[in-house]
This record gives structure tokens, sequence and C-alpha cells, in this order.
């Protein structure tokens, strides 16, 4: 499969030497570290590659990591922080080192239900987030600390869904799931919650909501595009 990179404003590109397996796209992400690069994760076998502009040339490492993790369902969105390149599995967070070529699974926190939805990652007032929900009655929101060799996972918000069900902008919402977070604000704490409804956005500081588009269940298939450029698990609505 051939690549390209791509400059919007200059409208020019450059083309990529293929990949050696030649996988599918959703694989590889494009980080600037401090220029781009190219990032290569293959399960079978498990490894990792990178493409430098500097080598012109894909640099290639075996990974080693439990078989179960690696064979567990993965969200296709990349979060790059730090160094590091982080994917969520199920019931872990991988945590690809750029410089080293290596990997390690931080395991999430121990509420979460490794059966449900994975959850929303993301990069918030230079911390990484993550944010998980029940589908029931709250929705959570920590952070990861890295001033530790184990970096531990930090509470950092409880939100009650009976907020969002007794706030006005609720008797308008053609869908009673529950909202799950889709994204984190880069520099505040609002975030981007929503459901087959829409997104809206959520200020916890003055408990503020407002939507921010709508879709209604006719408009579910680009709801569905959202949801794949956020990198979330959607609920299906039951009845």
């Amino acid at each position: 499969m051939q690549y390209y990179i791509c400059n919007p404003s200059t409208e020019e590109s450059v083309a990529i030497p293929a990949h050696p397996q030649n996988d599918y796209p959703w694989n590889v992400a494009l980080i600037f570290y401090p220029f781009y690069k190219l990032v290569h994760i293959q399960r079978k076998p498990f490894e990792m590659s990178i493409f430098s502009p500097e080598t012109r040339e894909w640099a290639s490492r075996s990974l080693d990591l439990d078989p179960t993790i690696v064979h567990s369902p993965w969200i296709f969105r990349n979060i790059f922080f730090n160094g590091s390149l982080y994917k969520l599995s199920l019931g872990y967070l991988l945590k690809f080192d750029i410089d080293q070529m290596g990997v390690r699974a931080i395991e999430l926190p121990k509420i979460v239900v490794r059966d449900n939805p994975i959850g929303c990652l993301g990069v918030s007032q230079g911390s990484l987030h993550y944010a998980w929900d029940d589908g029931k009655s709250q929705m959570l929101i920590w952070t990861l600390g890295e001033g530790s060799a184990t970096e531990e996972w930090l509470l950092k918000h409880t939100i009650c869904h009976q907020y969002f069900i007794e706030h006005p902008l609720w008797s308008s919402i053609d869908d009673s799931t529950p909202f799950s977070v889709y994204a984190f604000h880069p520099s505040s704490d609002l975030l981007f919650v929503g459901n087959l409804s829409g997104v809206y956005s959520f200020d916890r500081a003055t408990k503020g909501l407002e939507n921010i588009f709508r879709t209604g269940l006719s408009g579910m298939p680009e709801l569905t595009d959202l949801t794949s450029l956020l990198g979330i698990s959607m609920r299906k609505k039951t009845a």
C-alpha cells in the first residue's frame, strides 16, 4: 500500500516507500517528533516499524507482550504524547515508546469492566486523560500520573448521568441512552459528550450543556463516522 504525506497549506505531498507488510492503513499513525514519522503496529508477527524522513526507510523491531493482550480488541485511534504512542485495548492502555521501539501494557482502572465499551482517551491540559462510563449512572475521568515507574491512574472527575437527565436540554433529545465521553478539550475541563442523538459540550465547572450538532436516528451514519474519527465505542439503542 502506498502512503503519502500531504501538507494542506502548501498543497505539497511526498510519497512514502511502501511498508514491507503492505498492511491496512489504520495500523499506521502519523506523528511529529520533532518532524514527521510514520509508526506502523502489526500484530502477526507483533512488531513496530517506524519510517523516518532522514533515512527514507522503515526500521522494524519485534515486540514482546502477553498474547492475550496483543490479540484482544483495540481501538483504531492513536494518541501521541510525550514521545509515546498510546492505544486502548480491552482492559489495558498500550504504550509504544518511539525512541526505544518497545511496548508495555498499563492496566486500566480497576472499576472498568472489560466487556464494556473500552472508553475514550485524549490529551488535555498537558496530561493524558481517560474516560469510561458504566452505561447506567456515572462517567469517570482519570489522568495518568507519569511521576512514578508504575504510572498510576488518578481519578479526576465523577459525573452522574442524573445531571444530564435533569437538564432542560434532555427533554429535546430523542435518545435516552446515557451519554459517553467522545473527546477532551485540549486546554480546559470541557468535555464533548453524547449518544446517538448528537454531540454536546459539557462544562463541568459551570454545569453548562450545549448542543454541538444533532443527528436524530436518521443521522446515525454521520455519527458512526464521527465515532470512528474519535475512536470511541457507541452503545446500540435498546428498545
